[in-house]
């Protein structure tokens, strides 16, 4: 896929999970991009398996399934227009969320904007709305994820914003505005689901503090949480999940991501 400055950059193939804790999670996208271009990065959506049987903690919080079927409210299947991809696959299916589990996370803003916990309160608003998932705001948190924060997969997901000298993440992924990802786990069905994970944002003065056209706050967060729930780069710069934020970002998702975001949502039922 092309860089937001024009360059051919090749691509490792997306790497299923493996049975054993493998190194940190490799980086996908691209790099900042020169002039106005940002350029926003997800992470493989947790290449770490953990089996109940390896782990048993993970049953408690990380499989629990706190709705019932018939709580459940998809949204409407979406036209196929557009551009999307998954970064996991298993039985030909997006590895994803349970939506019959809550997903919990908490805000750090810190160095974000002074309206971070708006932001991300909207972010979540829009993507439940896609995709079916129910989430559940857990409170502020001061802690800050780490190259190993994927371990523990009862943990909250963790959103908000962290400087260079907060985390290791940005040494490891360089020049980038946005990190996102989600760790997974064997159900009891033998379906690997998505238990926990992190979106961290670079906090950076350039981009305006709101959602809209273009390179905002809000169109980096609607990224990074669409590679929260599973969601890949495509190649249309339309789409949210173009690995490049630019001036054809658009304010809220596009067709393509609609179209993902309703796959990895509630209409696959309790897993």
């Amino acid at each position: 896929m092309p860089t937001s400055d024009g360059g051919d950059r090749p691509r490792d193939p997306v790497r299923g999970p493996q049975p054993v804790t493998p190194p940190p999670p490799t980086p996908r996208g691209a790099r900042r991009g020169q002039g106005w271009a940002l350029v926003v990065v997800g992470i493989i959506a947790a290449a770490v398996v953990i089996a109940p049987r390896v782990a048993p903690r993970a049953t408690s919080a990380a499989l629990r399934q706190d709705l019932s079927p018939e709580q459940l409210h998809a949204p409407a299947r979406p036209a196929d227009l557009g551009q999307w991809s998954f970064i996991e696959k298993q039985g030909g299916r997006p590895v994803a969320y349970d939506p019959c589990h809550v997903i919990h996370y908490q805000v750090r803003v810190g160095v974000g904007p002074l309206n971070g916990l708006n932001l991300v309160k909207e972010g979540i608003r829009r993507l439940s709305e896609a995709t079916g998932l129910t989430f559940a705001f857990d409170g502020m948190t001061d802690e800050v994820p780490s190259l190993s924060a994927f371990e523990d997969p009862n943990k909250a997901v963790w959103i908000g914003w962290a400087g260079e000298n907060e985390t290791d993440l940005w040494a490891r992924e360089g020049d980038v505005v946005g990190l996102g990802g989600s760790s997974s786990v064997v159900n009891r069905n033998g379906r690997r689901v998505y238990a926990s994970g992190y979106v961290v944002l670079r906090p950076d003065a350039r981009l305006p503090p709101t959602f809209g056209q273009g390179e905002t706050e809000g169109t980096v967060l609607l990224h990074e949480l669409g590679h929260l729930v599973g969601l890949d780069h495509v190649p249309d710069q339309n789409e949210v999940m173009h690995g490049g934020v630019t001036h054809f970002s658009g304010e809220s998702w596009g067709p393509g991501d609609t179209r993902g975001l309703w796959q990895v949502g509630a209409q696959q039922g309790c897993q």
